[in-house]
């Protein structure tokens, strides 16, 4: 007899806990796996991380911030989206670009892809216009530095 009801045999693994399951197997190998695979980590906080913790409750601002953002992050908006100019498939990487060399923080957020209806990819905008479009961002900025 069963602990659960038979309905609960219709609920599979995720597929994090799949990867999850995949990082132990290789790991019981000896082998040497970062795991990113359930929202979290597999190691410490680094110490200026818990640093800048400590400062900013130290300096009160421990609460949520205005829905328009903090007055340096609309500055830093202000200062950096006029510069864009890209306007398709590579708009992402003109932002990557500009912040890296603004030297602007760059957080990773993990997005859960969905296929949209009636979408395409075009192997003229893959082979062809993004990588125009990433020559353009240069030059850009080479020749026309705000």
């Amino acid at each position: 007899m069963s602990f659960f009801a038979p309905r609960m045999s219709r609920f599979k693994p995720s597929p994090s806990q799949i990867a999850s399951q995949r990082v132990r197997e290789l790991r019981a190998q000896g082998r040497h796996i970062v795991k990113l695979t359930a929202g979290e980590p597999d190691f410490p906080t680094p110490g200026h991380v818990k640093q800048a913790a400590i400062e900013a409750m130290d300096r009160n601002e421990i609460v949520y911030s205005p829905i328009n953002g903090t007055q340096p992050m609309r500055e830093a908006v202000q200062a950096f989206f006029p510069r864009l100019h890209i306007n398709g498939g590579t708009f992402d990487v003109e932002i990557l670009y500009y912040a890296h060399r603004l030297d602007l923080p760059i957080y990773f957020q993990p997005v859960e892809w969905r296929n949209a209806p009636g979408s395409t990819i075009s192997p003229w905008r893959c082979l062809v216009q993004d990588p125009i479009d990433m020559v353009r961002i240069r030059l850009r900025d080479v020749f026309d530095r705000d």
